[in-house]
C-alpha cells in the first residue's frame, strides 16, 4: 500500500506542477492578449489621427487652392470693371470691350488705324498706270516698294 501511495502523490505532484505551468502559461497568454490588444488600439488610434492628420491637411491645400482661385477671379473681375470703367470714359461701349475681351483681341482706335495706313500709303509708290496700258500693255505694272 505504501507502493500505491507513493505512485500517488507522484501523480498528484505532477498534476499540481503541470496545472501550475498551465496556470502560468494561460497568464502570460492572457498578458499577452491583453498586450496586443493594447497594441491594437494604439494602432487603431493612430491610424485615426493619421487619418484625420491626412484629411486636414488635404483640406488645407484644397482651401488654399480654393481662396488662391478666388483672389484670380476678384482680380480678374477688378481689371474688367476697371476696362471698362475707362473705355465709357474715352466713349467707347461696355459691349465693344465684353466682345474684345470674349475675342481676346484688342480693337484697333480709329486714329491709330488711319495713322497705320497713312505710313504704309507712304512707302508704297505707285506709278502711273495708264502709261503702261497705252503703250501697248494688258496689265498695268505691279506697284514697287522703295
Amino acid at each position: 500500500m505504501n507502493l500505491l501511495n507513493e505512485k500517488r502523490d507522484r501523480l498528484v505532484k505532477r498534476v499540481e506542477e503541470t496545472i501550475k505551468t498551465t496556470n502560468q502559461l494561460l497568464s502570460s497568454i492572457n498578458y499577452n492578449i491583453e498586450e496586443i490588444v493594447e497594441q491594437n488600439v494604439i494602432l487603431v488610434d493612430l491610424s485615426e489621427s493619421y487619418k484625420n492628420w491626412y484629411f486636414k491637411l488635404n483640406n488645407y491645400k484644397l482651401e488654399i487652392s480654393m481662396n488662391l482661385e478666388t483672389y484670380i477671379q476678384s482680380i480678374v473681375l477688378k481689371k474688367t470693371v476697371e476696362t471698362i470703367s475707362f473705355d465709357q470714359r474715352r466713349g467707347l461701349s461696355s459691349m465693344d470691350v465684353i466682345m474684345r475681351a470674349d475675342m481676346h483681341e484688342e480693337s484697333k482706335h480709329p486714329l491709330k488705324q488711319a495713322n497705320r495706313e497713312e505710313k504704309d500709303n507712304k512707302y508704297f509708290k505707285t506709278r502711273n498706270n495708264t502709261l503702261a496700258i497705252s503703250n501697248g500693255g494688258t496689265q498695268p505694272e505691279e506697284p514697287r516698294y522703295i
